[in-house]
């Protein structure tokens, strides 16, 4: 399943930003041009080659996406570059869909760099939180990173809903503070 511009009308104040920003959307996806991604996780590339408009423009603001390396967290981290963010682009495992992602930033006019880290691992949640405060306070913060481990009710056990928990819920909670 890929998601595509027009489904992600989303209701957050940074989806709006992006949703309301043409520039941003001019070619998102590979599928206005009639083809499919090849790979499943493989991220569109973005093309946007006119600046934001200045009543959008981001800059000397620091973001931090977490889960920045495809879907909607890679959408919104091109988004906050083209718009003039320095943005930190977390991502898990996956170095290459970073550095295209990262690459996008910086085509799009941005800057951003990039960071690893797991959110099972509290000592990298830290590491990650140390990483994004180094320049200064972060503005904006998008908690798109999560992990979703599909079971029957019945075979949920307690480490798979604490894996949950740390991921998703703790991990916010460390970035947060």
């Amino acid at each position: 399943a890929y998601l595509y511009p027009h489904q992600m009308r989303i209701v957050t104040p940074v989806a709006r930003l992006l949703d309301s920003n043409p520039v941003i959307w001019s070619r998102l996806d590979r599928n206005r041009s009639g083809s499919e991604p090849q790979d499943a996780h493989a991220s569109p590339r973005v093309d946007v080659t006119d600046p934001a408009p200045k009543s959008f423009r981001l800059d000397r603001r620091r973001a931090l996406v977490t889960g920045a390396s495809r879907g909607i967290g890679r959408a919104i981290a091109v988004g906050l570059g083209a718009s003039g963010a320095d943005v930190l682009v977390h991502y898990h495992h996956d170095d290459e869909a970073a550095a295209r992602t990262l690459h996008d930033i910086e085509h799009c006019g941005g800057t951003g760099s990039l960071v690893q880290a797991d959110f099972l691992d509290p000592a990298d949640v830290s590491r990650l939180a140390g990483v994004a405060l180094f320049k200064g306070a972060v503005d904006i913060l998008v908690l798109n990173a999560a992990i979703q481990e599909r079971r029957q009710l019945a075979d949920v056990d307690h480490a798979l809903f604490q894996r949950h928990v740390d991921a998703n819920l703790w991990s916010a909670l460390a970035l947060l503070q």
